[in-house]
């Protein structure tokens, strides 16, 4: 089922890195993402704008300083981040439970 969803929705291994690193915090500046994520910022632009589009962050800019963007996770977002979350959590305790 796991695989399905993620299938389905397109979503890829740093995009589910973004949203596991969101679950963390509120709202996150871009480059703390970079860091969070493991992506560099030519890979994560393009991967905040396919999670924006499939409604699951949105982007919030900051009044004083426009270029800065902060990014959060949306109600579905959050969703699927606890999903990833739990399949994590599922795979982990049938591979110890397989050893």
């Amino acid at each position: 089922m796991y695989h399905v969803i993620l299938i389905s929705m397109e979503i890829t291994e740093v995009e589910q890195r973004i949203l596991k690193a969101l679950m963390t915090k509120d709202k996150m500046l871009v480059r703390e993402l970079v860091e969070k994520s493991r992506a560099s910022t030519s890979v994560l632009n393009p991967s905040l704008k396919h999670l924006e589009e499939l409604g699951l962050v949105k982007e919030e800019r900051e009044e004083d300083f426009p270029r800065r963007r902060f990014i959060m996770l949306t109600d579905k977002g959050r969703k699927v981040g606890e999903l990833l979350y739990e399949i994590e959590k599922t795979i982990s305790q049938s591979s110890l439970s397989n050893s």
